[in-house]
């Protein structure tokens, strides 16, 4: 049985070049994941009546900012 492992040296010019190009790329889809989870969330919420909203501690008015509030800085 022969088995065989094929790598890169860490820091080779290509894998620096890619991850470069993919970079951008990788935080896009993190954002639209993110984005995608956070209106998932907020229409959960809109559903909700103004009583089980008010026993989450939250007001119809401030589901978006609840929602968003690690991305605000009050």
């Amino acid at each position: 049985m022969v088995i065989s492992t094929t790598s890169m040296p860490q820091g080779h010019a290509l894998s620096r070049a890619a991850q470069r190009m993919l970079a951008p790329l990788s935080a896009g889809f993190v954002r639209f994941m993110e984005q995608q989870s956070r209106s998932a969330e907020i229409a959960r919420l809109r559903a909700l009546d103004d009583a089980d909203l008010a026993a989450q501690g939250i007001s119809r008015d401030r589901i978006v900012y609840h929602v968003f509030r690690d991305r605000f800085w009050v």
